[in-house]
């Protein structure tokens, strides 16, 4: 099987976890492309979105995700 540079796919902001136990905090690629190429380049899941397309509504530190509902 033929194998795919997901590079090709991944935006220029992901997201990871710093430290254990953290949560995600946002990774832009221009910021530490380094960082941002190891991520990408492993064979690990990759996180591209948290904030369902509105930057700060949920994963960005210090918010914290709304309740579910119950019913």
């Amino acid at each position: 099987m033929n194998r795919v540079d997901r590079r090709l796919f991944i935006p220029d902001r992901i997201w990871h976890q710093a430290e254990p136990g953290e949560p995600q905090v946002p990774l832009d690629r221009a910021d530490d492309p380094d960082l941002w190429e190891k991520i990408v380049a492993s064979d690990d899941p990759v996180t591209i979105q948290v904030e369902d397309g509105q930057p700060g509504k949920w994963g960005h530190p210090g918010r914290r995700r709304p309740p579910r509902r119950r019913g």
